[in-house]
């Protein structure tokens, strides 16, 4: 009898207790389910997560994948952990033309030293005690499978990974998700979705928005988080909104 071929399975690794109100969750989410509308089976690894009809909905879910807690109660990960989170993960009995895709530095190189099918996905520059083991393994010639993707050319140019071994892809989004019914416009003006964390770009719009008084600037994020205390007639701060209702705010 012709043995059954095996479907390649992707598992997303990721480093995020879901729900989450960061950017990198929305991106986690959306690659997951993107992978999950091209057919391949998707799991993806988090440290713990929570109501997952929730944020199925709060995400705009379409296309349903496996989201699995490696924790039972949810935590911030040290160094230590993130090698037991990454070892609890290749513990596991998976399917033998698994793809791993991580953006779980830790957890890629670990992988690596296996020699699993493995991309790591860097956003950042590689720091602490995570730069330190993979300069280390990279110099031992351990991790030489290791693939990438980077979110631009100069962390390409930064690690010198050639092109058969990499790929730069953009950040992106589910561009389905914003294709909204006709509403009603907002003339001049901009708005700004994001963090309010400092170095994050929130100080450049307040700029902008000080330099064209006639434009009205809307800007969402957690407002516990800025720091000054904005009073500006063409400034208007709302709060966190979750990403059900983001591209509604953008169409407009």
């Amino acid at each position: 009898m012709r043995e059954k071929k095996l479907q390649l399975e992707i598992h997303y690794v990721s480093e995020l207790n879901i729900p989450n109100k960061s950017a990198y969750s929305i991106h986690v989410i959306k690659m997951c389910e993107a992978f999950q509308k091209l057919g391949f089976k998707t799991n993806l690894f988090t440290i713990k997560s929570k109501n997952l009809s929730k944020i199925y909905y709060n995400y705009n879910v379409r296309y349903k994948f496996n989201i699995i807690s490696v924790f039972d109660n949810f935590k911030k990960l040290n160094f230590l952990l993130r090698i037991i989170f990454a070892n609890k993960i290749l513990s596991r009995d998976l399917n033998k033309r698994s793809l791993f895709i991580s953006r779980s530095i830790v957890f890629a190189l670990l992988a690596s030293t296996l020699k699993k099918n493995i991309i790591l996905e860097l956003h950042h520059e590689i720091t602490g005690l995570s730069s330190l083991l993979y300069f280390s393994l990279k110099h031992l010639g351990l991790i030489e499978n290791l693939k990438y993707i980077f979110l631009h050319n100069e962390l390409k140019k930064i690690y010198k990974i050639n092109d058969k071994n990499s790929v730069v892809l953009d950040d992106a989004s589910n561009i389905v998700d914003f294709k909204q019914n006709k509403t009603k416009k907002l003339k001049n003006t901009c708005v700004y979705i994001g963090s309010f964390f400092e170095g994050k770009g929130v100080e450049k719009i307040f700029r902008l928005a000080k330099q064209n008084q006639k434009i009205f600037f809307h800007i969402y994020g957690e407002k516990k988080y800025l720091k000054n205390k904005i009073k500006k007639k063409n400034i208007k701060i709302f709060d966190y909104v979750s990403y059900l209702k983001i591209p509604k705010i953008l169409s407009k």
